[in-house]
């Protein structure tokens, strides 16, 4: 008596033989080699981007901090206006900014 745990095989039944896969051998780089970034333009660009970072953050946190205090608020409130609004929005303008005069300089255009 057949049961479902054990079903019987069939001599039609055979088991593939193992495949062996064979990997591909590495290929030499045929790419320039990479200069050091301290004698590339990406350097000069973070430095522009660093840069206008910093002097966007004083500028923002400046304008914004005393256009607060004309307008009639505490200091503590320019303050806090000054810094806040600095601390987002300052670095990324800046930055952008510093970047793009690097960019455009370095290009020429």
């Amino acid at each position: 008596m057949k049961t479902m745990a054990q079903p019987a095989l069939r001599e039609a039944h055979v088991v593939a033989p193992a495949v062996a896969v064979a990997r591909p051998t590495p290929q030499p780089s045929t790419a320039p080699p990479a200069t050091a970034p301290s004698t590339s333009d990406d350097a000069g660009l973070v430095q522009a981007f660093v840069k206008g970072s910093i002097i966007g953050f004083i500028a923002v946190f400046v304008l914004l901090g005393g256009m607060t205090l004309a307008a009639g608020m505490g200091i503590a409130a320019a303050l806090g206006v000054g810094a806040f609004t600095a601390f987002w929005g300052g670095p990324g303008f800046g930055g952008m900014m510093g970047a793009v005069l690097h960019y455009s300089r370095t290009e020429g255009t």
